[in-house]
């Protein structure tokens, strides 16, 4: 039986993103979420979304694969789904403890200042942060395209806490070693608590599937034939 990839966009983007990396993978479904539901849904919301559309594709088993926030979607999923998930494979994502939200992966004071910052300004954040930060390695035209394309989350998907999966499948981390969002150092840190049988790096900044997208398909290949 085929497993199929199911990628998880972070925060603020769309299937679009893996529109360089989705060709070079076997069986994939590539996830978007409802605009007009953004703003109000709980993360389990986001996590229901994602078992519909795996049972609308007809699909049995699956591997998870969350860039950034995505990760903590993928976390819901896989406790929905149960023995269904086959893998789970974290690119440059945040990793909260157990019982904790997006926010509680990062150390104090950073997950205050974040926080605090989200509740008064909401989810987008200002264009040139965007630019310094999630877009850091990529060419003007892609990082033009990313602030254009980047829609606002529902505060939930930050501060709620995912539910911890029961069943056992293969966990991964691809770092990405010159992050501006998510510093490798912290990068480390959500692999360790993780607790991920396989590990690997590229060479990027936030946005490896856009940066370097066969790279980063080459690197998601390599965790699907471990699971």
């Amino acid at each position: 039986m085929t497993t199929c990839a199911v990628l998880l966009p972070g925060s603020g983007l769309g299937s679009w993103i893996w529109g360089q990396v989705a060709p070079d993978l076997d069986q994939v479904i590539a996830i978007d979420y409802p605009a007009e539901a953004k703003t109000r849904w709980e993360l389990t919301d986001y996590a229901h979304h994602v078992v519909t559309q795996i049972e609308a594709a007809e699909v049995e088993n699956v591997v998870l694969i969350g860039h950034s926030i995505g990760t903590v979607v993928a976390l819901e999923a896989a406790a929905l789904l149960g023995d269904r998930v086959a893998g789970l494979l974290s690119i440059a994502g945040a990793v909260p403890p157990t019982g904790g939200s997006f926010f509680s992966a990062f150390p104090f004071p950073q997950r205050t200042i974040v926080s605090t910052v989200v509740r008064l300004l909401g989810t987008r954040p200002p264009n040139g942060t965007l630019r310094r930060g999630l877009c850091a390695g990529l060419d003007e035209a892609m990082t033009a395209d990313v602030i254009a394309r980047f829609a606002p989350e529902s505060q939930h998907l930050f501060r709620d806490a995912p539910q911890s999966a029961t069943t056992v499948f293969v966990r991964g981390y691809i770092q990405t070693a010159l992050d501006k969002e998510i510093p490798p150092v912290l990068q480390e840190r959500f692999a360790e608590r993780l607790d991920v049988g396989f590990r690997a790096a590229v060479e990027t900044g936030h946005l490896p599937m856009l940066e370097a997208p066969s790279e980063l398909a080459a690197t998601i290949g390599e965790f699907l034939g471990r699971v």
